[in-house]
């Protein structure tokens, strides 16, 4: 039942000031309107009271559907924020493939160059290695041949003429077997060296693997030079190392 309150009255979770109209159980709208607290509602209070509530209902529903609509806007902008990450991103992947991608021919090219110099390295340690054994060798032959030469001549000669070409056999003798220690010591400093270029190619190629890595693309084109010149360090006193004879 509708009614129209004439006094104020306050409950647990309402209040009402005169007025109000409100509308309530039948057995309490009679108990109040015999208490006067109230009246029955007038038909025209009724309907300014619907007004209201229907203008507050359309009120509440406005705000929701405005702050809906900000919500849409606020979600629309951080989606448009998280394509443009997302394409920034895209871009970002695809410059540093582009740039692994450089990395690794660079890489490619250090490592080919450095196996090209490594065969240049051994192929001149080997000529020089294979020239120094033919010296020894032939210096051996010449320093046999000139002790059976000696021995032949002095058993011609007997022990009280030919002294003097004894001595210069003797002499000649003396400096094959000096030029002979000279040319092994030579060797075994040449083998020394290569078995120290060898250890420093085995670097070179542990710091071109290390190149390799993310972060390697910078290491990778130092790499190259840096093998190429310490080879070629190493392989030049090999080139200069190839004997020229004995002048004998």
């Amino acid at each position: 039942m509708k009614i129209k309150m004439l006094s104020p009255w306050a409950g647990d979770r309402e209040s009402l000031a005169p007025g109000d109209v409100t509308d309530r159980p039948d057995d309490v709208a009679k108990a109040w309107i015999a208490a006067g607290m109230a009246i029955e509602a007038p038909a025209g209070d009724v309907a300014a009271q619907r007004i209201r509530d229907l203008t507050a209902a359309l009120d509440d529903t406005r705000a929701s559907r405005d702050g809906l609509a900000a919500t849409i806007i606020d979600a629309a902008a951080a989606v448009e924020a998280a394509k443009k990450e997302a394409e920034a991103a895209i871009a970002e992947r695809d410059i540093h493939r582009a740039a692994a991608d450089e990395a690794r021919a660079e890489l490619i090219a250090a490592r080919e160059a450095n196996d090209a110099l490594k065969a240049d390295f051994a192929r001149t340690f080997g000529d020089a290695k294979s020239a120094y054994e033919a010296k020894i060798s032939a210096l051996t032959e010449e320093r046999d041949e000139f002790k059976r030469q000696a021995e032949t001549l002095a058993e011609q000669l007997g022990a009280t003429s030919g002294g003097a070409e004894i001595e210069a056999l003797k002499a000649r003798g003396v400096e094959l077997e000096g030029a002979l220690e000279a040319a092994q010591l030579g060797h075994a400093s040449r083998e020394m060296d290569l078995a120290a270029a060898n250890a420093r190619v085995a670097d070179l190629e542990a710091q071109l693997a290390a190149a390799a890595a993310p972060k390697g693309r910078k290491a990778a084109a130092a790499a190259a030079p840096a093998a190429e010149a310490a080879i070629a360090v190493d392989a030049a006193p090999a080139a200069e190392a190839a004997p020229a004879g004995d002048g004998q």
